[in-house]
């Protein structure tokens, strides 16, 4: 599995469940690999097939979680929210210990489903459940899903203070991961107060955390938050050393997604420059890019920056200007 040869893996826990049909951690198991896979239908099945035969509540809980995540993802958000619910009236957290992680991804399915509030109701009833000493890493989580959600909310203020619980709580777990996020969502609750100079150095932390880990997704949406706002601020000199290390990783990882946002900042750079010719080069290889991969938005982007452009030359047909067709 660490390899991610998921057919040889799938082919041990078949073994397993044929010396043993009774052996549903190896079934659980089974099934996400499948789901990873691709193949839900048959996790389904599976998960369908430890439910009716095994008596062990917590297994019940486990295949009941996993269900509902692959429900999500085939988008069934109704079904999905059933799932859960189902088995968070059945049983008390008091006696299955990974209700908690049901009850977190209800809140997740409410967050996607914009129902913000009754997120925030399950995430702090989660938060009252939870000791500290047991799982402080989950509470870490929690703080920093609660800050996520308030700030999305605009109440900046308790924003900002679950964000500081959070790192404060990651900090004493060493858990550089949840560190490097902790950072980024700080940085968003700073950047709404105006407080640029502190956002940039909670940004500038969660890089050098990525960079650490060579986590390169990682690194480049930290780049996409720094880079912008170092534009904002008119530091573009960094701005664009930093915009140049985002393309780089974008193609090591084959991302086209972020190789688009990284030149759109390198259009931004060169028009806030006055390198106008620079500026119409980057433009014409962010809309062949954005034509290849027909991503219809980053085609109305690039229509904008070609319109700033013309009215940066004082070129008064950019006003009848159309946008290309993809």
């Amino acid at each position: 599995m660490a390899k991610k040869d998921f057919d040889e893996s799938i082919g041990y826990f078949e073994m397993c469940l044929k010396q043993n049909p009774d052996y549903h951690l190896a079934a659980l198991e089974l099934s996400q690999l499948m789901d990873r896979k691709g193949e839900q239908i048959k996790a389904l099945a599976l998960l369908d097939t430890i439910t009716a035969i095994n008596t062990n509540d917590y297994i019940t809980i486990e295949a009941e979680n996993i269900r509902g995540g692959i429900l999500l993802r085939q988008g069934k958000p109704e079904e999905t929210q059933k799932v859960y619910q189902d088995i968070l009236s059945k049983y008390d957290y008091k006696d299955y210990s990974n209700i908690l992680d049901t009850q977190y991804k209800l809140a997740v399915l409410y967050h996607k489903q914009s129902k913000n509030n009754q997120a925030l109701e399950e995430l702090t009833s989660l938060e009252h459940r939870i000791d500290q000493s047991q799982d402080i890493e989950f509470l870490a989580e929690i703080y920093q899903f609660k800050c996520s959600i308030l700030l999305r909310m605009g109440n900046t203020l308790d924003a900002l203070s679950y964000g500081k619980n959070s790192l404060a709580l990651y900090t004493q777990t060493g858990n550089l991961t949840g560190l490097a996020k902790s950072h980024s969502v700080l940085a968003r609750v700073l950047i709404h107060q105006a407080k640029y100079t502190e956002a940039v150095e909670h940004l500038s932390l969660a890089l050098n955390i990525t960079r650490s880990l060579d986590y390169k997704f990682g690194i480049g949406a930290v780049l996409n938050e720094l880079i912008g706002l170092l534009i904002i601020q008119g530091e573009l000199k960094k701005a664009w050393a930093l915009t140049q290390e985002m393309q780089q990783i974008a193609l090591e990882i084959d991302f086209t997604a972020m190789l688009l946002a990284a030149k759109d900042y390198t259009i931004n750079i060169a028009i806030l420059q006055n390198q106008w010719q620079a500026a119409q080069l980057y433009i014409s290889e962010h809309l062949e890019l954005a034509k290849a991969s027909n991503n219809n938005r980053a085609i109305t982007e690039n229509t904008i920056s070609q319109v700033e452009l013309d009215l940066n030359l004082k070129n008064t047909d950019c006003l009848l200007y159309t946008s290309p067709s993809p």
